[in-house]
């Protein structure tokens, strides 16, 4: 992984950048498109860069790319590699619970 440059100004204000996002109460994901309306670098020789976005949540250059994103693009594999972790769990769910049938183990998970 890329090391994460704290002092390179990564958003500006009115930057549109985009969020891969949860519907409240549902595991359905979709993409938000959010506008940067605050940038601003604090701390002097360790200091870091630090945004706001219009709906009021906060990012830091280590968040752009993780869950904060550039370019609607980046959202949507970030989004396709979210639902494939939740798939890749949901199979090794089932196949732990065959596992424990066939060796007669109830109740033993790894898998949560």
């Amino acid at each position: 992984m890329k090391e994460v440059d704290d002092k390179t100004q990564l958003l500006k204000k009115g930057d549109i950048a985009y969020r891969v996002t949860k519907f409240s109460k549902s595991k359905e994901l979709y993409i938000e498109r959010i506008e940067i309306t605050f940038a601003e670098f604090t701390g002097g020789t360790f200091g870091h860069w630090y945004y706001h976005d219009n709906k009021g949540r906060s990012y830091f250059n280590r968040n752009v790319g993780k869950s904060c994103f550039k370019t609607k693009e980046e959202a949507e594999k970030e989004m396709q590699r979210r639902k494939n972790i939740t798939k890749k769990r949901e199979l090794l769910k089932e196949y732990e619970r065959k596992l424990n049938e066939e060796l007669n183990i109830e109740n033993h998970y790894i898998i949560k």
